[in-house]
């Protein structure tokens, strides 16, 4: 009775062993087939990409730029408006300045006519304040008919140059000086040029010397 267990239990074993044999070997047949894979209809592919940053600014710090953007507008447009008043300011000021000088040369003039009449007067001749103004006429326009004047001031705003001439009861000039200058050499030397170039002068009413001062404006 041990005998035949002992060979039922060998056999056993080896019955076992070939069964076990076999399931391994079935597994490794299954897993060398290739399983066919299908994509659900019902997935969807999404390509994945770093979205921009976005920044959220506060209320009050877009309030306060805005006031910001307010405040430095209306600066600008004061300031704009500062340099109008400035501007209209300085051109009424050389204005006045301009017509107060004309005034004045006019007093001059008028103030150098009368003396003349007093010296010619006084030399036993009659002359006429109409007599006076024609023989000026004729002095601006003789220096105006020598008068050069350079290119690089032609244009240029706001230049004067006073000269005082003497001359002889013949006309020729004695003496020449500047009253006042331009503040340009080139203006200045085209003015005494014409001067020089232009005696001299028709004989002064009532044969005497004169004394009267020219006015050189490039307008």
């Amino acid at each position: 009775m041990r005998i035949f267990s002992n060979y039922t239990i060998i056999l056993a074993a080896i019955c076992s062993t070939i069964i076990h044999f076999f399931a391994v070997a079935l597994v490794d047949t299954f897993t060398l087939i290739p399983k066919r894979l299908t994509l659900r209809s019902d997935i969807f592919m999404v390509d994945l990409i770093p979205s921009e940053k976005v920044v959220v600014t506060p209320e009050k710090e877009v309030q306060k730029k805005e006031k910001t953007e307010i405040n430095k507008a209306s600066k600008k447009e004061v300031k704009k408006e500062v340099e109008k008043v400035k501007s209209v300011a300085v051109t009424k000021r050389t204005k006045a300045k301009k017509e107060k000088q004309k005034i004045d040369d006019e007093q001059k003039r008028l103030a150098a006519i009368k003396k003349i009449e007093k010296r010619v007067a006084g030399r036993g001749a009659v002359v006429t304040p109409s007599q006076m103004e024609h023989y000026f006429g004729m002095v601006r326009e003789r220096v105006k008919g020598f008068w050069v004047i350079p290119d690089t001031v032609a244009e240029e705003e706001g230049m004067e140059a006073v000269v005082v001439v003497t001359i002889d009861k013949n006309g020729l000039v004695l003496t020449s000086r500047f009253e006042r200058v331009s503040g340009n050499p080139y203006f200045d030397q085209s003015a005494m040029r014409a001067i020089t170039k232009a005696s001299p002068f028709p004989p002064p009413p009532g044969k005497v010397p004169l004394e009267f001062g020219l006015v050189f404006q490039p307008h």
